[in-house]
């Protein structure tokens, strides 16, 4: 006879206790044993440990709570009664539902998610004094007889000549602009020997300084107007924009950085002329060089004004602060480690930041030898480069392309060239690996960086690490991977925008979200550039954005890597609003139909 008892039923590690109860068929309707129970050797052996046929489990508690939750209508209704797996019900499925924006979140859980998958680099001090009194330090630890910086096939200064002509117009600053005022000197010029000296005794005396590419003047205006500009630097090829620039602007001085004579234009003033007024020897010049201090603990003072072109086609004004010109040249210098015995060749403009920082400011605080060109091209550069023996060069990509191709570069003696930077755009693949062929002792760097960071936040030397690469992140910096549609941090192998945080980040750059680069409340800046890092922390560049769309809880719209793109999402209340993006592969920015591609927006709905 059959009696009612207990059954322990396993799956894998788990084991379950139920009641049972299973008559014995009677009569004709007799099977034989092993036909009724084709697990009765099983039980025979390993006791009675598997459950009869048909038998199915109960769902549990959970489930049975979560199903009386789920509304009538939704589509997920039953998903995890119907047809339950006898065999593995103790696991609830998962409900895949849209990710959540981060504005939406508590402040806990958004503090969290903004903390994991961000790329820290390694730390160290920075000095806490202003740009020009660490400038001025620096100075002073070389020889005064070295070369220290000139102008091919012009006459080079010294350390010593340099530091003079600092002192000299520290002095003529100090008689032409009154103490403690919020005026901006203003240098209109090309690359010259005085703008150096220029620059640094700004920065020594805390006072503003712009620098800007001469074709921008016309279109600057109001930008000049915002930043109070009252004394300008300039030289003779760009008279006609200073006279453009006068009857918007009350300019209270015009100086000629280059005119030789003693009675220049009418209306303005000769810099050599002026400079002998305050020569060495003379009772106007100060024995003891005093620095001034008043913009140290500001974080937003500005120090240095620049223009970039930015993807829009319209250049925009960067202000940059005591923090980020130091912190950069420090980390800078700490990356690249330059020999003193180094000859630097410069092929960026000195109105560009990169410029300054990497090289102009870079090579006189490690006490190199700086050689700029008055006006860049392939001919100039091998001369330099043959007449000065030039070992290390900060390139452009056309350079590059030059130096990789071209049948000229035989004519010339470029043995003594050690190391190539470029740092205005990406190495092509093409051009690097036949840069390399053709001189294989050449190291060649690749950065990146963008002027709301100051200069490069990224280095690489090709090809030790990935051939695409632009690098690894520099010291004291943050960079993560965001996903726009979320918000969130991307871990490696994912593709996002990048965005960075540190002490190179300018904290002027706009607070807009619309704008392709913009710095958020959080300090992180989003460069507007795609890509994605992989398990060595080497980071990739794929695209740009070209517009951004902003839904209406203030968040960035989404963004995908096709190009074009354009999406209709539903927010929580059920509202669609369009979000138009575009993703441009970074290869079309170098070819000359960029303009001509069509970068209408279409809407689609999804």
């Amino acid at each position: 006879m059959h009696i009612r008892g207990k059954c322990l039923v396993a799956k894998r590690d788990q084991v379950f206790c139920t009641s049972i109860q299973s008559p014995p068929p009677t009569g004709r309707h007799a099977v034989p044993a092993e036909l009724e129970d084709p697990f009765l050797s099983c039980r025979q052996t390993m006791g009675n440990c598997l459950p009869p046929t048909g038998w199915k489990f109960p769902s549990s508690l959970r489930l049975r709570r979560r199903a009386k939750k789920t509304p009538k209508n939704s589509s997920v209704e039953g998903s995890w009664t119907k047809k339950t797996d006898p065999r593995n019900n103790t696991l609830p499925l998962l409900l895949i539902t849209e990710a959540t924006p981060l504005s939406q979140m508590s402040s806990n859980r958004r503090n969290y998610l903004c903390s994991i998958n961000v790329i820290k680099s390694t730390q160290i001090d920075l000095p806490p004094i202003s740009l020009g009194e660490f400038l001025w330090q620096q100075l002073e630890l070389q020889p005064v007889e070295q070369e220290a910086f000139g102008i091919f096939e012009e006459k080079m200064l010294t350390y010593g000549q340099l530091m003079d002509n600092i002192r000299v117009n520290i002095v003529l600053l100090d008689h032409l602009l009154e103490p403690d005022n919020d005026k901006t000197v203003l240098i209109l010029s090309n690359n010259r020997a005085p703008v150096v000296s220029l620059l640094i005794a700004c920065h020594i005396r805390d006072i503003p300084v712009a620098i800007m590419n001469p074709n921008f003047a016309g279109m600057l205006v109001n930008d000049l107007k915002d930043i109070n500009v009252c004394c300008v630097f300039t030289s003779q090829e760009h008279l006609d924009k200073i006279e453009m620039l006068r009857k918007s602007i009350n300019l209270e001085h015009c100086i000629l950085i280059d005119e030789k004579e003693m009675s220049p234009l009418p209306g303005y003033q000769s810099l050599s002329h002026l400079q002998k007024c305050y020569a060495p020897g003379r009772t106007l010049l100060p024995p003891v060089l005093t620095i001034s201090k008043r913009n140290l603990n500001d974080p937003i003072a500005p120090v240095l004004t620049v223009w970039t072109m930015g993807r829009n086609g319209y250049p925009k004004m960067v202000h940059l602060t005591n923090k980020n010109l130091t912190s950069s040249i420090c980390l800078i210098r700490q990356v690249t480690q330059f020999d003193p015995n180094v000859r630097i060749l410069d092929l960026l403009p000195l109105y560009h930041p990169f410029s300054l920082t990497l090289s102009v400011y870079n090579s006189l605080i490690s006490g190199c030898r700086l050689t700029m060109l008055s006006k860049v091209g392939p001919l100039d550069f091998l001369r330099c480069s043959e007449h000065d023996q030039i070992s290390v060069c900060f390139a452009i990509p056309s350079i590059l392309e030059f130096l990789a191709f071209n049948d000229m570069v035989d004519d010339y003696d470029v043995s003594t060239l050690e190391m190539v930077f470029s740092v205005a755009a990406p190495i092509d693949d093409l051009v690097g690996s036949s840069l390399q062929k053709r001189f294989p002792n050449i190291l060649l760097y690749n950065a990146y960086g963008l002027c709301e960071a100051t200069s490069i936040t990224h280095i690489t030397l090709l090809p030790e690490k990935a051939p695409r690469s632009i690098g690894s992140l520099l010291p004291n910096m943050e960079c993560k991977i965001l996903n726009l549609h979320t918000g969130k941090a991307e871990c490696s192998g994912r593709m996002g925008e990048i965005v960075l945080r540190g002490p190179l980040v300018a904290q002027c750059v706009p607070e807009h979200a619309d704008c392709l680069t913009y710095l958020d409340k959080y300090g992180w800046l989003h460069t507007g550039d795609i890509g994605f890092y992989d398990q060595d922390e080497n980071f990739y560049i794929t695209g740009i954005v070209r517009s951004r769309g902003v839904d209406q809880t203030g968040q960035t719209g989404n963004m995908d890597t096709e190009t074009p793109l354009s999406r209709k999402r539903k927010d929580i209340n059920g509202k669609k609003h369009t979000v138009r993006v575009r993703v441009v592969p970074r290869l079309l920015l170098h070819s000359e139909e960029e303009q001509q591609l069509d970068l209408s927006d279409s809407t689609s709905s999804s």
